[in-house]
C-alpha cells in the first residue's frame, strides 16, 4: 500500500500545501512499523494539506479545518467517529464534503488504526 505515487493529490479548495515548517509530531510514534509508515504517508499527502503537518490548521484557510490537536474536541470525540471520517470522508458525518477518506486502495485497515493513533498522539496538553 506504500505507493502513493501516481495517485493524485486530493485536497479541499482552498488548501495549500504549502504550511508553516516546524517539526512533525508524527516523527516519533511508534506501533506496527508498516501501518505508521502507511499511515504517515497518508497524512502527509492528504490531511496535512488542509490540517497542517502539526495538524493545527493552516491558518485563514477557508473553510477552517479542525485543529486535530485541541483537548476538548480529543475528549468528545469517539473512536467510531475518527474511524468514519478518516476511512469515508467528511460529507459521511456532516462535515465539508471536499475533505476526502482514504479507502482501503489508499489505507488499509491496519493503517486505519494507525491514523486514528496519529490524530490521538497530537493532543495538546491544556
Amino acid at each position: 500500500m506504500l505507493a502513493l505515487a501516481g495517485l493524485p493529490l486530493l485536497g479541499a479548495p482552498g488548501c495549500s500545501p504549502s504550511e508553516p515548517e516546524g517539526p512533525n509530531p508524527f516523527d516519533t510514534l511508534e506501533g506496527d512499523p508498516a501501518a505508521m509508515v502507511e499511515a504517515k504517508a497518508v497524512y502527509r499527502s492528504y490531511c496535512a494539506l488542509c490540517h497542517a503537518k502539526d495538524g493545527r490548521g493552516i491558518p485563514g484557510m477557508s473553510p477552517t479545518a479542525r485543529d486535530l490537536t485541541d483537548p476538548a474536541w480529543q475528549d468528545s470525540v469517539e473512536e467510531a467517529h475518527l474511524r468514519k471520517v478518516i476511512r469515508e470522508g467528511g460529507a459521511a458525518v456532516g462535515l465539508h464534503p471536499t475533505m476526502t477518506g482514504a479507502d482501503k486502495n489508499r489505507l488499509s485497515d491496519d493503517g486505519l488504526s494507525a491514523m486514528v493513533e496519529l490524530v490521538r498522539s497530537i493532543r495538546r496538553d491544556g
